[in-house]
């Protein structure tokens, strides 16, 4: 059986709702979603997880299909060159 995203009683409470009431609940999930992912990432990579290296930069290049070893050298010398 398919997992429900919102269950009966939660879907009645929104139906009741105004728009700007649903509005600033769907801001608050919204909210709170990023704030749960970003938390995740932090703890993960650190304080900034969209800070790569030049060598995790290079290893996620090569993840993509099409990007060989020349390639992606040449696109880290350009992000990193001073």
């Amino acid at each position: 059986m398919i997992k429900k995203a919102v269950d009966f009683k939660t879907y009645k409470h929104v139906l009741g709702m105004s728009f700007n009431e649903f509005n600033r609940w769907t801001l608050a999930l919204y909210k709170a979603a990023w704030q749960d992912g970003y938390k995740d990432k932090t703890d993960e990579y650190g304080e900034n997880p969209l800070v790569l290296d030049e060598a995790q930069l290079y290893d996620l290049l090569r993840t993509v299909d099409g990007i060989g070893d020349k390639t992606a050298n040449k696109i880290v010398e350009r992000f990193y060159c001073d």
